[in-house]
């Protein structure tokens, strides 16, 4: 779910005067939040686990986050916001970097903490805590920096003064700021994956939904749910793909990039809907990414580029599209629908809208999206 941020609008409070004795001025502005103390952090070893800032907020106070660098792997570029993550205290819930330059609100008195966490390395608790040995690693060089700002008063005010003096940093928060849209009621990010600025509330031309709009960006978010799983078990939605991401075919992690819908099981495995770039309809395979490999398979509904921009309708029957696609014994609840995004592969865009969700058992049907 996408940070949110309260954001504390000074007012310029006008003093009661004659025409004879006006106001000082300075009485009638409003004040100007400046920031309150400015660190910058350097993470030179991908193996060197939390970072400790020097930092210490108090909570409910604003913080903007300013990261810079870029890491390589094998082609593919990684920016802050697909590696950077922090919390505030030892025992803080870790949070990802949303943006390279982002505001958010402290949930707790203590020391800001950064990391890098690799790709494809999950942590087994919120608080981000490492594998025995982790840190004795042979070191993996990076070159990061991370400004830690805390602000007194309004950062939105102290940001826009800050860009004001030509502060790149501050202003691309700002656009941050103005750009985040809100989830559909009763979604969120997936935490152990991360949160991003991909998916926004409503479809692409305002029907109750949910859309993506990608060009170098990832997330999965997720509604709980708790349905029985039975032969009659159907899945009903409507998709409309405008752009789609990947370079290739996508049983290829060089360009494992899409866009889906998908149902989580109470086995831990999941079952995603997707329409490919080339691969043909009613193919399935499972994911080729590390940890997902074991975890995640990927159903083909529609296939090319005939059709982009328009509405399909689509009817599935969950158990049998999932034994057909999956090995072993089949799961007996759902537990969550997801929405995915990602492109951060190929860095091609990709965008998608979805409406008219709903899962049936019968007569029983649920709707996922409210009108």
């Amino acid at each position: 779910m996408k940070t949110r941020i309260a954001l504390l609008v000074g007012l310029g409070l006008l003093v009661g005067c004659s025409q004879e004795t006006a106001a000082p001025e300075s009485q009638t502005q409003a004040p100007v939040a400046e920031p309150a103390d400015r660190v910058q952090v350097k993470i030179d070893n991908a193996m060197a686990g939390w970072v400790a800032s020097g930092l210490k907020v108090a909570a409910g106070e604003e913080l903007a986050l300013f990261a810079d660098g870029s890491l390589d792997v094998e082609g593919v570029v990684f920016e802050p916001r697909h590696l950077l993550w922090y919390r505030i205290g030892e025992q803080g819930i870790a949070r990802n970097f949303s943006a390279n330059q982002q505001v958010l609100q402290a949930s707790a008195d203590g020391e800001v903490f950064l990391t890098l966490r690799p790709s494809g390395l999950y942590w087994p608790d919120p608080q981000g805590t490492y594998p025995p040995g982790f840190s004795e690693a042979p070191a993996v060089p990076v070159e990061f920096t991370v400004d830690v700002v805390s602000i007194e008063g309004s950062a939105q005010q102290a940001l826009l003064a800050m860009a004001a003096q030509g502060d790149a940093d501050a202003a691309a928060a700002v656009e941050v700021l103005e750009a985040a849209d809100p989830l559909p009621r009763g979604f969120e990010y997936l935490e152990y994956l991360g949160r991003s600025n991909v998916f926004a509330n409503g479809a692409s031309d305002g029907r109750s939904g949910i859309s993506a709009a990608t060009s170098d960006d990832f997330g999965i978010v997720k509604m709980p749910l708790d349905l029985p799983l039975n032969k009659s078990t159907r899945l009903s939605f409507d998709w409309l793909y405008e752009a789609i991401p990947a370079l290739g075919p996508e049983t290829d992690p060089a360009s494992h990039d899409y866009l889906s819908i998908a149902l989580e099981f109470d086995n831990g495995q999941d079952l995603t809907w997707m329409w490919s770039k080339e691969l043909p309809a009613d193919s399935h395979f499972g994911c080729p990414l590390p940890w997902w490999d074991s975890r995640e398979t990927h159903y083909v509904l529609q296939s090319g580029e005939e059709g982009l921009g328009e509405w399909f309708s689509h009817d599935r029957n969950v158990l049998d599209d999932y034994v057909a696609a999956v090995d072993g014994e089949p799961p007996s609840r759902i537990v969550g629908v997801w929405f995915i995004a990602v492109s951060v592969f190929g860095r091609q865009p990709g965008a998608a809208s979805f409406a008219n969700v709903a899962i049936s058992n019968g007569d029983q049907r649920f709707k996922v999206f409210a009108d």
